[in-house]
Order: structure tokens, then sequence, then C-alpha cells
């Protein structure tokens, strides 16, 4: 039996959401923070009845809230994986500093407790936040674990990108060795990109390109093989000057530029 859940399924079916908690004192709580949502487990595990009852209701997505102590958090996620490898889309709020829902109710207000239901976390971030990640070797099984836990879920490219971030927040791996365990495979910056980019914020530093340009080979070479192109569409049009007239005469002067601007 889950407890109300002869009441909570027609709101949960409606809102297409259910809230699965421990007791029935947290489901009063919700209920009285106007959240009619709540069936309680009544320390039970997750059965394959309960998980078929949840799914004739119409039900897809579901929060699990149980108590915050370390043995309703590993109870949260033995009971989140159950629902998840049936196919329901599953969260896990944490409530903090260990209380479980009617004692949050009681010292933070009814607001507080909705509020950390919508932002509960998605089942691999709350993964991550319980795993120890003091040595290097639980750093590299978080990310390891995680990144599995990931793929198994068929995570799409923004949620795996977002939980290869939170994972470089935690354990402060390098980014590049995290992401390939995500299986996202980093983009290379284009070098002379960066570079036009930091020219672009410095007119001046065009200019100097430019006076290069008639005087050696090399920078006249570096434009014509690599940079290609400047911010500014005047200074465009003085480099293709100077590269036809570095073509015909092997150097550059100003009236000789000017004469091709004219």
């Amino acid at each position: 039996i889950l407890y109300n859940f002869d009441r909570a399924s027609a709101p949960a079916s409606k809102s297409g959401s259910l809230i699965l908690c421990e007791g029935f004192m947290d489901v009063i709580a919700f209920y009285r923070a106007g959240m009619k949502n709540a069936a309680a487990l009544m320390g039970t595990a997750l059965t394959p009845e309960h998980l078929s009852m949840i799914g004739k209701a119409a039900i897809k997505n579901i929060t699990v809230c149980l108590d915050g102590d370390r043995a309703g958090l590993n109870a949260a996620f033995k009971n989140a994986m159950i629902l998840s490898d049936a196919g329901f889309t599953v969260h896990v709020c944490v409530l903090p500093d260990g209380k479980d829902p009617d004692e949050s109710l009681e010292s933070d207000g009814a607001e507080a407790l909705s509020s950390r239901i919508r932002s509960a976390m998605p089942l691999v971030a709350f993964r991550m936040r319980m795993m120890p990640r003091t040595t290097f070797d639980e750093k590299k099984q978080l990310v390891e674990e995680s990144a599995q836990l990931s793929k198994k879920l068929k995570s799409d490219m923004i949620e795996a990108e977002s939980y290869a971030a939170l994972a470089c927040h935690l354990t402060g791996l390098p980014k590049d060795s995290v992401y390939a365990t995500f299986g996202i495979r980093m983009q290379s910056k284009d070098p002379i990109l960066s570079v036009r980019g930091f020219m672009a914020e410095n007119r001046q530093l065009e200019c100097q390109l430019l006076k290069g340009m008639m005087y050696s080979h090399k920078v006249l070479d570096f434009y014509v093989s690599t940079y290609r192109r400047f911010n500014f569409r005047s200074y465009d049009a003085i480099a293709k000057a100077i590269v036809s007239e570095c073509g015909k005469a092997g150097h550059a002067s100003a009236a000789s530029i000017m004469s091709h601007l004219s």
C-alpha cells in the first residue's frame, strides 16, 4: 500500500507529478503546504504493484522526498533507481539539516517546502552529491559512476554537459578528462579566432599589424595565410591594397597604397 495514493492519484495525474515521501506525517505536511499529490511508502520498499499503480494513474514524473539523514538519502537513491528503471522521470528533494518534511514545514514554512520540491535534483546530480569526494580515487569513482548513470538514463546532450560541469565543480578534476568520460568532445578553440577577437577590442593592434605588413614579408605572409580578414572594414581595404602592391613591386609605400584606395 502507498499511503494516501487513493487521494493523491487524481491531483498527481492532473499535474503529471507525484511526491513520494516516508510516512503519513509527511503526507500531512505536504497537504498543509498546499501539495495534495503526496503518497507515503510507510517504511517499505517500492514493489512492482506500486509501480503498476503509479503507471496506471498516468503519472510520468516522481519527486522522491524521504528523510534527510544518511539512511533516508540511501533509501531515496534506492527507490529513485527502481522508479527510473521502470521508466519514470525521477527527481530527488534533499531537505536541509537532515529534516523530514514535517520538521521542514514547521521550521521553514510552506513556501520554503514547496520551493525545495520544485528545485529537486535530477537523479544523476543527486547521486554525485551523495558520493564521497575527498581522495583522488573517490573523485575518479564519482566521475566514472555518474557518467555511467547518465548514459544509462539516456541523458540528452544538455543534461550530460550539465552533469559533467557539476562533476568538474565537485571534484576539481581536469575538464577535458571529465567531459570525455561523459562522452562529450570538447571543441578546440581556433587560435586565430581568439587572436581576432582580442584584436577587435583594440583597434590600435590591427593598425600595428597593417604597418608590419608594409615592412615585413613575414607579417604579410601571416595575414595572407592565416589572419586573412581585419575586423575593421577600412583596415581590410588597406590590407588588400598592401597585398596587391607587394605582389607587383615586392614592397608597399604609402603613396602606392593610396593609389589603390582612390
